[in-house]
């Protein structure tokens, strides 16, 4: 006789492993600093050598514009405001979040380093492939002129994509994982993502009657215990 599925009544427990977290935050401050950040953009921009001013990966950068990787150290009020907000969004995440979690011991003490930044000037189609940021630990894009971006035309938008999604097999009994293997969120200035590094992502061609300006930054959080 064929035997026929049932739900078991047995106890049992469900353990959530190895789930991407992307967060995001919104910077209920920006409104006093866009005009600012903006205006401090372009003002660099007039002082780059070269479109891709970072030399990294200029294969993948079609038409964009960028900066040197060290945007976040500059010394203007509005930057140094916006480094201190994405500090506080990393120190936030690891503390309320990835901490309890993961379950990891409280570090008494622990440091935030944004080591690389930089801005992002797109239009007239410009575009940026897919990619990773290895090396690092978490990365964020911080959106400073995302009006005319649209996640339903695709125009300017960023995907985040489920890297395990293309190793694993096909069927019912894989869609809970395979079927959502990419994240396009809508766009909004001021906000700030934050993904781990191995994520990969891009940003859609982009075309607009204003510049699309985002300010980008890898970083790494270490952690050590006083005895």
């Amino acid at each position: 006789m064929m035997h026929v599925p049932k739900i078991l009544e047995e106890p049992y427990f469900v353990k959530p492993s190895w789930p991407t977290m992307i967060f995001s935050y919104e910077w209920l401050d920006f409104e006093n600093h866009k005009d600012a950040l903006k205006e401090f953009v372009y003002k660099e921009y007039e002082t780059q050598d070269k479109d891709i001013d970072s030399e990294v990966a200029p294969n993948v950068k079609a038409g964009m514009i960028e900066s040197k990787f060290d945007f976040l150290e500059k010394d203007n009020p509005s930057v140094k405001a916006l480094k201190n907000f994405c500090v506080d969004s990393l120190f936030t995440m690891f503390v309320r979040d990835i901490i309890p979690f993961y379950d990891i011991n409280p570090p008494q003490q622990f440091s935030i380093d944004i080591s690389e930044s930089w801005y992002h000037i797109a239009n007239n189609k410009a575009y940026h492939g897919v990619h990773t940021h290895p090396g690092m630990h978490w990365a964020g894009i911080f959106y400073i002129q995302t009006d005319e971006c649209d996640r339903e035309s695709g125009n300017g938008t960023n995907t985040f994509y489920n890297y395990a999604a293309a190793i694993g097999s096909t069927g019912l009994g894989q869609e809970h994982w395979a079927k959502w293997n990419a994240w396009t969120p809508d766009l909004k200035d001021g906000t700030l993502i934050l993904f781990p590094t191995h994520v990969p992502h891009d940003a859609a061609q982009y075309e607009g009657e204003q510049d699309r300006i985002v300010v980008a930054f890898n970083s790494r959080i270490d952690y050590f215990n006083i005895d």
